[in-house]
């Protein structure tokens, strides 16, 4: 999207606040004209506006200025330039955080993985320079563990076929 739109749209703005005023004057509601006597040198101007014209201005601009906001705001989010806030710091969505943190930490075991890799290839390489013979270590027997046994089973110290041939 053109960058420009984003400069554009406030100048257009500040350009088109002027509208009611200029509605006004043209109209012939406003009347403002050159003072006479000494004010004319200090280029003075008289006005002869009643106060009702200048607060049915005031009025218009309320609605006008709020009217122009809320256009900006459209015509801005319209452009992707989203609105928000300036009072606080925009929200980091959950989901994409714990997403990056999960991204984060699956590129550190990779890495870490690829590290220990090259290390151990490394001290294998110095074994084999070194005449050793890589030797493997007796793997340890299990323990095994005694079958899990349910509290039903161990009635009386009998087992599972013991009660069915006494027809427990």
């Amino acid at each position: 999207m053109y960058r420009g739109w984003r400069n554009l749209v406030p100048i257009v703005g500040l350009l088109l606040l002027t509208v009611p005023a200029l509605v006004f004057w043209r109209l012939g509601l406003i009347h403002v004209s050159r003072a006479q006597g000494s004010l004319l040198s200090t280029g003075a101007l008289k006005d002869t506006t009643s106060i009702y014209v200048w607060t049915l201005l005031a009025v218009v601009y309320l609605f006008w200025v709020l009217g122009l906001l809320v256009l900006g705001i459209w015509v801005m989010d319209h452009l992707g330039f989203h609105w928000e806030p300036y009072d606080r710091p925009p929200r980091r969505r959950r989901k994409g955080l714990r997403r990056r943190k999960a991204g984060i930490a699956y590129l550190r075991a990779q890495d870490e993985a690829a590290r220990k890799a090259e290390l151990a290839a490394v001290a294998r390489e110095a074994k084999k320079a070194a005449g050793d013979e890589p030797t493997q270590r007796a793997a340890r027997p299990r323990k095994q563990q005694p079958p899990h046994k349910s509290p039903i089973d161990q009635t009386a110290g009998r087992t599972t076929d013991q009660k069915t041939d006494e027809g427990d």
